[in-house]
C-alpha cells in the first residue's frame, strides 16, 4: 500500500478521502469523484426500495453500480438466491430475490459505488 503524507488543508483532505476509495475502470484509469455507500435492508416478500438522501444520492440511474448480499445471521439461506436490482434513480434503486426458496423477511447489505 502507498504511503501519502499530506499537510492539512481542505484539498488534501479530499486527496485522502479519494485515495481511500479510489475507484478504477476495467482499464486501470483512475475515476474521479467517485465514493460508496454502505449499507442494509429487509427485503419482505423478496422486494425492498432503498431510497438515498444528502450526500449518498448519486447522479442518475447509470452513474453508480450496486451488489447486494444476504446478512450473515448465522441462519441458513437458499444459495440459490439471487438479487437483482432496479436502478430507479440516483436517489432510488430496487432490490429483488429470486430463488427456489425465498424468505418473507431477509436482511440484505449492499455496497453502491459510483458518482
Amino acid at each position: 500500500m502507498a504511503k501519502h503524507e499530506y499537510e492539512y488543508t481542505e484539498e488534501t483532505d479530499q486527496k485522502i478521502r479519494d485515495d481511500l476509495i479510489a475507484t478504477y475502470d476495467d482499464r486501470g484509469k483512475k475515476l474521479p469523484r467517485t465514493f460508496q455507500v454502505l449499507g442494509s435492508v429487509t427485503l419482505r416478500n423478496g422486494t425492498a426500495s432503498v431510497v438515498l438522501s444528502g450526500d449518498s444520492a448519486f447522479t442518475y440511474p447509470g452513474s453508480y453500480s450496486v451488489s447486494p448480499s444476504p446478512e450473515d445471521d448465522g441462519k441458513p439461506h437458499d444459495q440459490a438466491t439471487e438479487y437483482r436490482v432496479k436502478y430507479v434513480s440516483g436517489k432510488r434503486f430496487d432490490i429483488k430475490a429470486f430463488g427456489t426458496e425465498v424468505p418473507n423477511e431477509i436482511e440484505v447489505r449492499f455496497v453502491a459505488i459510483g458518482y
